[in-house]
């Protein structure tokens, strides 16, 4: 600490300082029989940074039912004068000290939990109009229930309003590029970004593009955000999927992203599948027109809209055909409501232990057994309308999880052969991604041409990879036109083409792949 002392708080017993930071201190006190945590703001700070205060308080209020944000309960000032924050309490450490203080690496497993669950949190503030700015590992907490919870929205800012790069409060290794550029306007794929760099550091134990050997201040680390294609997970058993679902989260342009946090924890829901892994349901907000009935997956909250409730997304329920906001057809799983507003953050079906999960020293493979279903009770009663209805979700999820890799478009990442299908970003229910078709390679006059036929380049973009036959295939790149070239270094080059969906971040189901004769 530097020399403030905690504020006395009637009603409250001072327990000890948690940590501080350039704007303000966090104490631990009791209140109520139950231990808090008490962010107090520096008093020497201006009126800007006051009302950036304030607009946290009010900010998290608004999504402090959420069972991964972190509850606030109440604000105030102290009799000092100092303006302070009542937060649900979450036992230290963040998962930034986990991982990097001696407790190792998350397993795939937990880190498609958390970034599921975590994904529900920040689709909910977008939802509400609210961005986060400063999604990182250090601002994700654990409940005392196991659940991982946001925290921090003191940077936070509005949907609504084009927003411009602020040197205070960013943290570098996990802002997008657009953020670390003046006059940059940041935008929902701007915290997508942020979550699948925080992803990549859970399984790396280092920030996307923080180099080993340096330099890695801010300066040398915002120049390769910039401008180094993105790298990927240095563990050979994260699968391909994963893999690329976080290399689309990473892109450098934020079109090329994963359109909102949804359709980025829907691409992490198909790897769960792909893997055999009991799926995450995804929390967030839902919020419907005053006097009206709005659809799952609204835009921002304008004025004149009310929060209604949370909806649990789950791959398992029986997907429904919506009107997506462009007027066209999308995919969605169903929505349910459920009931758990300001009841508390009871353990669920994907909480997780960080101490009994992560991978202390090299990475290893998960062997954790493998579990269908969301754990829910059986509706009550015992009609044959339930008793049919149990019946058909039964088969609907021992169709997933046999049928589910070849819908989705996944397969094992060890596949032996170049032209296996891998998976890209995709819907976790399949939205409809026209395959490439077309695909010829030829080599004139030194070097080798490819090229497809083209589709509607507004609504899909075409990835490629060249390689050596005898060579595992590298990263996907994108394609400006439907014609790319290479150097003929050897004999035995192939080339890999996938269609994307640029909103949803779905892929074609198959991979199209040709090599010289």
């Amino acid at each position: 600490m530097t020399g403030r002392v905690a504020p006395e708080l009637v009603g409250f017993r001072f327990l000890e300082h948690l940590g501080s930071g350039g704007f303000a201190d966090v104490y631990k006190y009791e209140n109520l029989g139950r231990a808090v945590a008490v962010k107090v703001l520096h008093g020497n700070l201006g009126a800007d940074n006051q009302r950036a205060f304030e607009a946290e308080a009010h900010t998290m209020a608004k999504l402090s039912n959420h069972p991964n944000v972190v509850s606030i309960f109440d604000a105030g000032r102290a009799q000092s004068g100092s303006a302070y924050l009542v937060m649900e309490f979450c036992p230290p450490p963040n998962l930034a000290t986990r991982v990097r203080g001696g407790g190792g690496v998350l397993t795939p497993r937990h880190a498609l939990e958390i970034g599921i669950q975590i994904a529900g949190a920040v689709e909910s503030a977008h939802r509400l109009g609210i961005l986060h700015r400063d999604i990182k590992p250090a601002n994700i907490l654990v409940t005392e229930f196991g659940r991982p919870a946001l925290t921090d929205f003191g940077i936070s800012s509005s949907t609504s309003v084009p927003d411009a790069y602020v040197a205070e409060g960013v943290s570098v290794p996990w802002a997008p590029p657009e953020q670390l550029t003046r006059g940059g306007d940041l935008t929902a794929a701007a915290d997508v970004y942020a979550l699948a760099a925080t992803l990549w550091t859970l399984l790396a134990g280092r920030a996307p593009f923080e180099e080993p050997t340096g330099p890695n201040d801010a300066l040398a680390m915002a120049k390769r955000i910039r401008t180094v294609p993105p790298p990927r997970v240095p563990r050979p058993d994260v699968p391909e999927s994963l893999q690329a679902a976080l290399m689309s989260g990473l892109a450098k342009a934020p079109t090329n992203r994963f359109a909102t946090a949804e359709s980025f924890a829907r691409a992490l829901q198909a790897v769960q599948a792909e893997l055999r892994l009991p799926m995450t349901t995804m929390d967030a907000v839902q919020v419907v027109p005053v006097g009206g009935s709005g659809a799952a997956g609204a835009p921002p909250a304008p004025p004149g809209t009310r929060v209604v409730g949370f909806v649990s997304i789950d791959p398992e329920e029986a997907p429904e055909r919506t009107v997506g906001r462009d007027g066209g057809p999308t995919s969605t799983t169903s929505r349910r409501m459920i009931d758990h507003i300001g009841t508390g953050r009871g353990p669920t079906s994907s909480s997780w232990d960080v101490a009994g999960e992560v991978v202390g020293g090299s990475a290893r493979t998960d062997t954790s057994s493998v579990a269908v279903g969301d754990g829910s009770s059986p509706p009550r009663g015992g009609s044959v309308q339930w008793v049919l209805v149990g019946i058909a979700a039964a088969v609907a999820v021992v169709a997933l999880a046999l049928l589910g890799p070849r819908l989705l478009g996944v397969v094992a990442s060890d596949a032996p052969a170049p032209s296996s299908p891998t998976v890209l970003p995709a819907d976790a229910l399949g939205a409809s991604v026209p395959d490439v078709a077309g695909l010829a390679i030829e080599r004139v006059e030194g070097r080798v041409t490819a090229s497809w036929q083209q589709v509607d380049t507004t609504t899909f973009e075409d990835l490629y990879r060249f390689y050596d036959r005898d060579e595992k295939p590298g990263e996907f790149l994108p394609a400006d036109e439907p014609e790319v070239t290479a150097s003929a270094s050897t004999k035995d080059l192939c080339i890999d083409v996938v269609r994307r969906n640029r909103t949803t971040g779905a892929s074609s189901a198959q991979i199209a792949t040709r090599c010289l004769p």
